[in-house]
């Protein structure tokens, strides 16, 4: 079996039911234990059950699948407990976030909203690839390009900036569609996009029903004839945050100007704004913006499969934005950095993957990928995982001499079930999570 390191000196990773019973005796085969237990063994095989000190030497053993899993003689360095912690996809904003009071073109105004017709701007996207294809750096990914036009005839700066914010917001999710990713729905592929404004008019759920938008769609489709301002060519609809003008209304069906590029939904009719409603605003209301904006939020690259690609990373990227090839001025934010988190079961389920020797197989090409057996329990924690990272030592013996290795182990914990198992190895490395 070959074990394998990554980027944070990785060498062993084992996940342990926290529903399993402190355990004594000597481990020789793997019925002497529980299916997914995991125990802390002397050189002889004994269990330990008292805390370790540095210097003391240990190995560790798991019950997988019916098969014994003994890592090899480690000498205790020290240990480390860190709680669950969730995983964040990245999100950066250009312009406004929906309350800062910036424009994406500053200079955009009511007098300059005519001289800015067929004016050129640009989103590049760079990511940081964790997709199949590409996984080298930053690389660029989304060209986003709106040559900005006014077949309505506004006049008014603030709702032009809307303009050129939904002309920017298409141009992303035509461009993001063409991404490698093929997630197994319909939607985002590499970063969801929405248009975002501060200091809009008051939201009037009154004027409209609940309604299920498509990604990809123009239609919105009420669950009855909403009143008259949802039927109003040139008013808004805020659906989930994410700003859209009305072309035209027929039967239940009021048709945007561009597609919906938010996830698949029914929303509910709200005056006020939330994550899955929608309500209507009117011209007036939205001119009275003091500030726009294009939130862009990565978008996990994988349909995770435990047996197949444990290739587990959120999204990363970088974002720039020009006006003709030049900066104008645009505010650039990320708003929350992406993190993997601490014990998500994708998170977990890669690093063992990694520590078990993946063979590089992973479905890219005509060679078959290896199947491997993920812990039952896992994929169903939702809760997540605490860890103790073990910092250990291990001697390294070849026919030309011996060194000595530092390697770190991880043991990852599952929550929302006490039992003492768990309860014994945080004994015996002294460190708990609670």
């Amino acid at each position: 079996m070959a074990f394998m390191r990554d980027a944070n000196n990785l060498n062993w990773a084992f996940v342990c039911a926290r529903n399993q019973a402190a355990s004594t005796g000597t481990v020789d085969a793997a019925g002497d234990i529980l299916e997914d237990q995991v125990v802390v063994l002397d050189e002889d095989n004994a269990i330990v059950t008292s805390a370790l000190s540095a210097g003391d030497q240990f190995k560790l053993a798991q019950n997988y699948g019916g098969e014994l899993i003994i890592s090899p003689l480690f000498t205790f360095q020290s240990a480390t407990g860190t709680n669950y912690a969730a995983p964040a996809e990245q999100v950066t904003t250009i312009g406004s976030d929906g309350t800062t009071t910036v424009f994406l073109d500053p200079n955009l105004t009511d007098t300059t909203a005519a001289a800015t017709v067929g004016d050129s701007y640009y989103v590049l996207i760079e990511k940081q690839d964790n997709d199949e294809a590409n996984r080298s750096g930053y690389q660029p990914a989304i060209t986003a390009q709106a040559k900005l036009t006014n077949p309505n005839g506004i006049t008014d700066g603030g709702e032009m900036s809307v303009r050129l914010a939904e002309l920017l917001r298409e141009s992303i999710r035509v461009n993001d569609q063409l991404e490698a990713s093929t997630p197994s729905t319909a939607g985002a592929k590499y970063v969801s996009v929405k248009v975002r404004a501060a200091g809009l008019g008051a939201l009037d759920a009154t004027t409209t029903q609940n309604a299920t938008c498509t990604f990809g769609s123009k239609s919105v489709v009420f669950a009855s004839a909403p009143a008259a301002e949802a039927q109003v060519a040139g008013n808004y609809l805020l659906i989930g945050f994410d700003l859209y003008r009305i072309a035209s209304y027929a039967s239940n069906v009021a048709t945007l100007d561009f597609a919906f590029a938010g996830t698949t939904g029914t929303f509910t009719a709200n005056a006020t704004a939330g994550a899955t409603t929608i309500g209507v605003l009117t011209a007036a209301d939205v001119q009275a913006t003091t500030g726009v904006g294009l939130e862009l939020t990565g978008v996990a690259q994988h349909d995770f499969d435990v047996a197949r690609e444990r290739l587990y990373g959120v999204s990363r990227f970088n974002v720039r934005f020009a006006k003709d090839g030049e900066n104008v001025g645009g505010t650039i934010a990320t708003g929350t950095s992406p993190s993997n988190g601490i014990g998500d079961y994708k998170q977990v389920l890669t690093d063992v993957y990694t520590s078990m020797g993946n063979q590089g197989q992973r479905w890219v090409s005509d060679t078959p990928g290896v199947e491997r057996k993920a812990p039952s329990f896992v994929n169903s924690s939702a809760a997540g995982f605490g860890v103790i990272n073990v910092a250990t030592e291990v001697d390294k013996k070849t026919l030309f001499g011996q060194s000595t290795a530092k390697q770190n182990v991880r043991i990852y914990l599952e929550y929302a079930i006490a039992g003492a198992g768990t309860a014994q190895l945080q004994t015996v490395f002294g460190t708990s999570i609670t």
